[in-house]
């Protein structure tokens, strides 16, 4: 049987290995002795990185739950950093 659908969620203690090679950007994660890598455009990992920084951003503003899938609104940001 085909599988059409996976989704998995892995609790990781250390970041991801982050490689730069022929353009693309490789991130690594071991988890339970396999290993995942998820390839992607820099236009990709540049808007990764920046979703994951304002999700910090406003981690350390208090918020218990973060979802970004678009750009958060400039004042929600205010003295986060």
């Amino acid at each position: 049987m085909p599988l059409s659908q996976l989704d998995a969620i892995f609790f990781v203690e250390e970041p991801p290995e982050i490689e730069l090679r022929d353009g693309l950007f490789r991130l690594s994660t071991s988890v339970g002795g396999y290993r995942f890598e998820r390839v992607m455009l820099p236009s990709t990992f540049a808007r990764a990185v920046w979703r994951a920084e304002q999700a910090l951003a406003l981690f350390r503003n208090g918020k218990n739950v973060v979802e970004l899938k678009a750009k958060v609104p400039p004042e929600e940001l205010v003295a986060s950093h």
